[in-house]
């Protein structure tokens, strides 16, 4: 496929209990990981939806949902600390496209406390993310 196969549309997720500083999510051993919601929007004009967004964490899948606003909540009591990986994958349907996927890669790191969390650097206490598009079959 070629990129005009993919349509102009925007992905963007909204975190709470998490900080995030430069390009790391920051969450205190113990806290929820809380993605409020995932928000698209139709640069074409002509209708566009999610269909499903699937959780991954260190490359397993912890599950899914086809409902809106597309959220999940990721205890992190006994989860080691240190560095992780949290993955989002949404399929996205548009009018006179192929389905689309767009992904989240975004690393994680676990803290024992709140002061481990750096205090210098780009900070943002509870912040939307955006993701990437591209053409995909949709499958798993």
């Amino acid at each position: 496929m070629t990129p005009s196969n993919v349509p102009d549309v925007s992905l963007s997720a909204t975190f709470e209990g998490v900080t995030r500083v430069d390009h790391t999510l920051y969450v205190v051993s113990g806290e929820t990981i809380d993605i409020e919601s995932i928000n698209l929007i139709d640069n074409t004009k002509k209708g566009a939806v999610i269909g499903s967004a699937s959780y991954f964490w260190d490359y397993y899948r912890l599950g899914g949902t086809i409902v809106a606003p597309y959220g999940m909540k990721i205890n992190t009591e006994g989860v080691q600390l240190g560095n992780h990986l949290l993955q989002i994958k949404v399929s996205i349907y548009a009018v006179d496209y192929s389905p689309c996927v767009g992904y989240m890669e975004y690393p994680v790191k676990i803290v024992a406390s709140e002061s481990d969390i750096p205090t210098e650097g780009d900070i943002e206490p509870s912040p939307t993310v955006s993701l990437v598009i591209k053409a995909d079959d949709d499958s798993e």
